[in-house]
């Protein structure tokens, strides 16, 4: 009696467990539609890469502690001037 229903329950399983076969089909899609686009999508990702890297080094300063000092002085030439403007209307 076991054995019958080990049996029943291995049959059960594999009627039922569906995984193998769908990863399996998923497999296939995937390499079939990879081999008919060519890898276009692949190519297409691999130069938008290298486009934002280029312009990230041209964008980006790589002096950025020269900037800083720049916008703080130009920060500190703001905040004073308003300051010295409002001693004058007095």
């Amino acid at each position: 009696m076991d054995k019958i229903a080990k049996d029943v329950g291995d049959i059960q399983s594999r009627l039922l467990h569906h995984r193998p076969i769908i990863n399996a089909e998923i497999r296939y899609f995937v390499r079939e539609f990879e081999e008919r686009r060519g890898h276009r999508e692949s190519r297409l990702l691999e130069n938008l890469n290298k486009m934002v890297v280029e312009t990230n080094g041209q964008m980006l300063p790589t002096n950025l502690e020269g900037v800083n000092q720049g916008v703080m002085s130009n920060i500190i030439k703001r905040c004073k001037s308003p300051v010295s403007d409002s001693h004058l209307q007095l």
